[in-house]
This record gives C-alpha cells, structure tokens and sequence, in this order.
C-alpha cells in the first residue's frame, strides 16, 4: 500500500501568504517603510556624490518620494498577487 501526498495550491494562496507575513512584521520592515527608508538612503546618497546641499534639491527629492513611494508599494502588491488573476 503506497500513500501519495499532493501539495494542494494555487497562486491567490501564495498571495495571501506572502501579505499576511507583512502585516507580522515590525513597523520597519512594512512595505512603506522599506522604500521609504531606501528613498532617504538615495536622497542623502545623492547629496554626498554631488556635494549640493539638502536645501537645492529637497523640493524634487519630496516629490520623487511623494510619487514613488506609493507608486512602488501598489507595484509590488500587484506583482505578488500578478500570478493570482491567471
């Protein structure tokens, strides 16, 4: 007598699997976080390459992080659960 074992899933499973697991993070490691905390390390990376001062360039540093904060957590919300509207 043999017992075979089948791995039961789809992709919607591996969605909510991965969503689930940041909610459970620490704060820091939330999505918003994460790419805010990567668009100041670019911002203050920038400024030390180029030497300009935080004041030359803050009004385009805030609006790259206005836009591209939010632009890229819908990204890879939608890239996790992509697989799943197959």
């Amino acid at each position: 007598m043999t017992i075979d074992y089948k791995w039961r899933y789809n992709a919607s499973y591996y969605a909510a699997v991965v969503d689930r697991y940041y909610r459970q993070l620490p704060f820091v490691f939330h999505l918003p976080s994460q790419f805010t905390l990567l668009w100041l390390l670019g911002t203050l990376w920038f400024s030390w390459v180029t030497g300009e001062s935080l004041k030359e360039f803050a009004g385009w540093a805030l609006l790259i992080g206005a836009v591209a904060i939010p632009t890229l957590v819908v990204l890879t919300k939608l890239c996790i659960r992509w697989p799943a509207s197959e």
